[in-house]
């Protein structure tokens, strides 16, 4: 991961290209400010760029932008993978995952203690019902 240029993770990257794909059936037109309304079927939506909102609201549960949010956009000629929410960037990918994270010996090799084990407790079927 370290080798990738983009400042998005790929797995995301594919999933925007497809989103760009499916934009091209969304007309945007500017309201005013960063607000946008989008003609898409079956019917109409508001996007506001500023607080990376859609009334889909794809956009907020996601973190990616929706194909509408993408149609205004491409409207103002940027790029999306800058509406792309922060989590899904390498930087913070390989911020995760940079800490060193400790190897286990084999269980044969762990220390032994005087604690009785620990069983399952015994599986006992409800009255009236059926047997698998």
């Amino acid at each position: 991961m370290k080798n990738h240029t983009k400042q998005v993770c790929p797995a995301v990257l594919e999933q925007l290209e497809q989103l760009k794909v499916d934009n091209r059936c969304c007309l945007a037109s500017w309201a005013g400010g960063a607000m946008y309304e989008v003609e898409s079927w079956p019917e109409n939506r508001v996007v506001d760029l500023k607080s990376c909102t859609c009334t889909c609201r794809k956009s907020q549960i996601s973190g990616l932008p929706c194909i509408h949010s993408i149609s205004c956009i491409f409207f103002n000629k940027e790029n999306p993978e800058d509406y792309v929410d922060a989590y899904y960037r390498t930087e913070f990918y390989i911020k995760a995952y940079e800490g060193l994270i400790y190897p286990l010996s084999g269980s044969n090799l762990w220390e032994k203690t005087n604690c009785p084990l620990l069983h399952s407790p015994p599986l006992t079927r409800l009255s009236n019902r059926p047997k698998k």
